[in-house]
């Protein structure tokens, strides 16, 4: 049926459904593919009024639009449609490989640690050092950790593999034997207490040595010597932990949750109405500042990307794998960083970031003096439910810090002023949730070669974490812990770790440097010396101001 009538002022039939739209316009009805055209070329243009008008609504003021903003914004969205197709093969690639491993791949923060399986110098363990009050026979920590322990975390009986698709992942075993597990450094049966030298010459053999069944396990523990303190024996016992098993927060509240004595006692963690004012304050501050948080990012990954590896002292040579331990411990050092916090309203980790740099800055010789000290910094998620049962995971992200070292004549304000605002710009909450989504992505869609190239970075003097603790005392194995201190793994070529832990009141500082960089049987305790007495010598020149 023919659905057109006759226009008898024009020349042409009309569509039926055009008339019914235009019987009140009394023109000429023109041809309707020009009509057709027309509407097509307004199109783009209704686009680009509605796309200019968001940028301003995103924008939140009325200003105009910095050159910044495009050029970053720009080149962000030039990479993803670049890396889209790449990262859609990936997934397609893992899925198969997913499918054939039974789904038992490891996440994308777990294998970022997992990557260095092979890496003699660095084999991703985190050492953690409790001296309880009491002796402790290995029998009753083998009860306890067969009984406790591994019943509570199923992870802790896999093996960490590579399979043949590039891809770590998780191997159960069926019969774990403790055995293998949970032993003595030394003798057992040996009853003259060893001193705290002779345990640090203990801790900086095994610190960097193998986990059990060639590296593959996930962890141990060691019944360390006896201690005397205050004229008490103590025992030392120490935990070595592989990082793809969990961040440090992790594995200390899985940990120390399970096997202390206290029920219901929370380990490490955070008030939730602390955790709600922080992410009110933050999302105050970055709400409608879309573009503002695009250029941070894109020139925090240019930075990362381009930043040229340190050059100093401290960095530089192949890491060999021998690391030298050395901690301290006390309340006096604790009060010291609370009243450089208070004194300044620098954070507390600025504080400590700050003395640590004036310490290096007088170690090792004039002519090995540093000028710059790049530290990464690891950086946890918050926990949308804070008291949820303990779990192993890893759910970090890095702010890379780069550090001018002070010269001789910068004053302790200046320096302690500088190293917050080194901080906090490296410490953006957008920049640090776009690089822990840039880990996860890696770790996540691409095997070990292409994940090992992505993430191979050489930059970093040093790794520093800073971790808060129980505020009383814990009870485990039926002894209290009177002494708690950790090392983090060194990572590719950054061979000095930096470690810092509250308990309990006291201020645990601990540091762990490979002996490719220096060439004194003892420069870890001599660079903890420096650290500890930099921290005194700010807190007492800050104080005179309160």
């Amino acid at each position: 049926m023919n659905t057109s009538i006759f226009n008898y002022s024009g020349y042409k039939p009309v569509p039926f459904r055009d008339d019914l739209t235009n019987y009140t316009n009394s023109r000429t009805f023109g041809n309707p593919l020009e009509q057709s055209r027309e509407k097509s070329l307004i199109f783009p243009t209704y686009f680009g009024l509605a796309t200019a008008a968001f940028c301003l609504c995103t924008c939140g003021t009325l200003k105009l639009i910095k050159a910044s903003w495009i050029i970053w914004t720009l080149i962000l969205l030039i990479a993803v449609v670049v890396m889209l197709p790449i990262i859609s093969v990936l997934l397609l690639y893992k899925s198969l490989a997913n499918l054939w491993l039974r789904g038992k791949i490891l996440n994308g923060a777990d294998t970022f640690w997992a990557l260095d399986a092979d890496d003699p110098a660095s084999l991703a363990v985190i050492n953690v050092l409790a001296i309880v009050s009491e002796d402790i026979s290995l029998q009753q920590l083998k009860n306890a950790v067969g009984e406790k322990l591994v019943p509570s975390h199923p992870k802790l009986k896999h093996l960490r593999e590579c399979s043949p698709f590039g891809y770590f992942f998780w191997n159960g075993q069926q019969k774990l034997n403790l055995d293998d597990y949970v032993k003595t450094i030394g003798c057992e049966c040996n009853d003259e207490a060893s001193s705290e030298e002779e345990l640090r010459e203990a801790l900086s053999s095994l610190s960097n040595a193998q986990l059990p069944h060639n590296h593959l396990a996930g962890w141990e523990i060691l019944l360390g010597p006896k201690l005397m303190y205050g004229g008490k024996t103590h025992r030392a016992i120490v935990f070595r932990i592989h990082h793809s098993m969990g961040d440090g927060p992790a594995l200390f509240r899985a940990l120390f949750s399970t096997l202390t004595d206290c029920k219901n006692m929370e380990v490490f963690t955070p008030n939730p109405e602390t955790v709600k004012k922080i992410i009110d304050r933050i999302q105050s501050r970055y709400n409608n500042k879309f573009f503002d948080n695009v250029v941070a990012v894109g020139r925090s990954l240019r930075g990362q990307l381009l930043q040229p590896s340190d050059d100093n002292v401290l960095h530089g040579p192949k890491l060999s794998g021998q690391k030298q331990i050395a901690w301290c411990s006390s309340t006096q050092l604790m009060e010291a960083a609370k009243s450089i916090h208070n004194a300044t309203g620098a954070s507390f980790s600025a504080g400590l970031l700050a003395s640590f740099l004036a310490a290096v800055s007088q170690f090792g010789n004039d002519a090995d003096k540093l000028k710059a000290c790049t530290i990464v910094f690891p950086v946890r998620a918050l926990q949308n439910n804070p008291n949820t049962e303990p779990e192993m995971s890893n759910t970090f992200s890095c702010a890379v810090v780069s550090n001018r070292i002070p010269a001789m004549d910068d004053g302790v304000d200046a320096q302690i002023k500088a190293a917050d605002e080194a901080l906090k710009k490296a410490t953006q909450p957008v920049v640090v949730g776009a690089t822990r989504a840039i880990l996860k992505l890696v770790g996540d869609v691409c095997p070990r070669p292409i994940a090992n190239l992505a993430l191979n970075s050489r930059q970093c003097t040093a790794a520093m974490s800073n971790m808060p603790g129980p505020q009383t005392k814990i009870s485990v194995f039926g002894s209290s812990v009177e002494k708690l201190v950790f090392w983090v793994p060194n990572k590719r070529s950054t061979g000095v770790g930096v470690s810092i832990l509250s308990y309990a009141g006291e201020l645990s500082l601990g540091l762990n440097v490979d002996t490719a960089l220096v060439n004194q049987h003892d420069a870890a305790k001599t660079l903890l010396l420096l650290w500890e007495e930099q921290l005194l010598l700010m807190s007492s020149v800050v104080g005179k101001k309160l």
